[in-house]
C-alpha cells in the first residue's frame, strides 16, 4: 500500500534477488558474483541488488516487493559448496529488543517490517556452504563450481511466484 506523498520503490510489484557479500572475504563474496550472473540474465520484473551488509534501510528498499530472494554464503554445517533454501518465518511474539541497531539481521528486519505493519514479501533465502572466509578475492574451488547450481536455485525460487 501506497501512503500519500511517499513515492513507490523500485521494487513495486517486482522479485527481488538480493545478494549479500563482502568481495574482499573470498567465499563470503559470493552473493555478489551470483548478482552478476542474474543480472547478465536480464529477467523480466527483477530487481537485483547487491549488498555488503543487512540494514534497516532495506525495509523501505523492499517493502512493495512481490517475492524476495536473498542470497549468500551460509554456515549451515554441510560441505563447502552445498547448496540449501531456507524460507524465513516470523517469529512468535512482538520483537521487544534488537541486539544493537548496527548488527540487525535479516529476521530482524523483516520482523520489524511486518510489526510495522508492512506487506512484506514472502523471503527466502538461497545460501552456499563457504569453505574459505577470509582475507582474498579468490572463490574456494567448491563455491566456485557449484555457482551454476546456485544461480539455478535462484531461478527455480524466483519462478516459484
Amino acid at each position: 500500500m501506497e501512503e500519500e506523498g511517499q513515492p513507490r520503490s523500485r521494487a513495486a510489484g517486482k522479485k527481488v534477488v538480493l545478494c549479500l557479500g563482502n568481495q574482499y572475504m573470498s567465499d563470503d563474496g559470493v552473493g555478489l558474483v551470483v548478482a552478476r550472473e542474474i543480472k547478465s540474465l536480464r529477467l523480466p520484473d527483477v530487481v537485483v541488488d547487491e549488498q555488503t551488509s543487512v540494514d534497516l534501510d532495506l525495509l523501505l528498499q523492499f517493502k512493495e516487493a512481490s517475492k524476495l530472494v536473498v542470497v549468500d554464503a551460509l554456515r549451515a554445517g554441510a560441505a563447502p559448496g552445498t547448496v540449501s533454501v531456507h524460507s524465513v518465518e516470523p517469529r512468535k511474539g512482538i520483537l521487544s529488543r534488537l541486539p544493537d541497531l548496527h548488527s540487525v539481521q535479516l529476521y530482524d528486519v523483516i520482523d520489524l517490517a511486518r510489526e510495522a505493519g508492512m506487506d512484506v514479501s514472502d523471503v527466502v533465502v538461497v545460501g552456499v556452504e563457504p569453505g574459505v572466509v577470509a582475507p582474498g578475492e579468490d572463490l574456494s574451488p567448491s563455491v566456485r563450481e557449484s555457482l551454476p547450481k546456485l544461480v539455478e536455485t535462484v531461478r527455480r525460487e524466483l519462478r516459484k511466484g
